[in-house]
């Protein structure tokens, strides 16, 4: 997801794109059969899989909470790549915004928003920008690549890339609302029939700093 970087985006672009992409037909059968090994699992049971925190259900409210340095967080969100960028930008206001959409909910970030967000960061960010990049890639819960069944279905076009649908449908899998920059690749999966659960929010950009 990297529309935003205006005006270097499209050469950012070019520098995370993989050089051995797969054409669309056999991209989309790929993650289908990966789809078809997927065992359904709500995002508690994912988390509680793992060994770096304890997931506990609160009965009185009767919603997931996450226990993680004495504090107690909201449910999960997935944040896209320029969101993230949104978040640790020298930009005041952009950064104030992205921080007060989210509030105190839980981050999380796939592996694809992950690698793209570092290869951003390492070659535009200044170093107050690198400072709280690091320090928010400690503090979201990182989680592999995955497809829902519609994403996994999802074509790839000019506006709606396989770095798109790992994103976007590993958020969907998680069955977790998302926020995104990239009003471009959603609407691309609304032309295909698949409404996401996202949050749209404008773009910002690195400032250098």
């Amino acid at each position: 997801m990297l529309g935003f970087l205006s005006p270097v985006g499209s050469e950012v672009s070019v520098a995370v794109k993989s050089e051995t992409r797969s054409l669309v037909g056999s991209a989309t059968v790929a993650r289908l059969e990966k789809v078809k090994s997927l065992q359904p699992k709500t995002f508690a049971e994912f988390l509680a899989a793992s060994r770096e925190v304890n997931v506990a259900q609160s009965q009185s409210r009767g919603v997931k909470v996450l226990a993680m340095a004495g504090r107690v967080l909201d449910p999960p969100v997935g944040i896209d790549t320029g969101m993230a960028l949104n978040l640790v930008s020298d930009d005041l206001a952009t950064r104030q915004a992205a921080l007060a959409r989210l509030g105190n909910a839980e981050l999380v970030m796939s592996r694809t928003a992950r690698e793209e967000f570092r290869v951003i960061v390492d070659r535009w960010a200044g170093p107050l920008e690198k400072a709280r990049a690091d320090e928010l890639l400690e503090r979201v819960r990182r989680v592999g690549d995955n497809w829902s069944g519609r994403a996994a279905r999802l074509r790839e076009t000019g506006n709606i890339e396989a770095s798109d649908i790992d994103i976007l449908g590993t958020y969907d899998w998680l069955d977790i609302p998302a926020f995104t920059t990239d009003a471009r690749a959603i609407r691309a999966a609304g032309a295909q029939g698949v409404q996401f659960n996202v949050t749209l929010v404008p773009a910002g950009r690195l400032t250098g700093r």
